[in-house]
């Protein structure tokens, strides 16, 4: 339950905690501020994509899986 943060790189953040069963909530920070804050079912060996837009018409993405 308790919100874990994980540093990507020098500007992005991903924070993810567990809610009720497979339910997890997750945050992604780009550059100190909040880009995606997002609820979703995360089953065992399954996996959750995460993402979007860039400014120079690229985009980037987040995969999570649990084990």
């Amino acid at each position: 339950g308790k919100a874990q943060k994980i540093r990507l790189s020098k500007h992005c953040e991903v924070e993810v905690s567990r809610l009720k069963g497979d339910q997890m909530h997750v945050k992604l920070f780009g550059e100190g501020k909040l880009v995606v804050d997002k609820k979703a079912s995360l089953k065992k060996d399954k996996s959750l994509v995460v993402g979007g837009h860039c400014q120079d018409k690229s985009a980037w993405f987040v995969v999570l899986q649990f084990d």
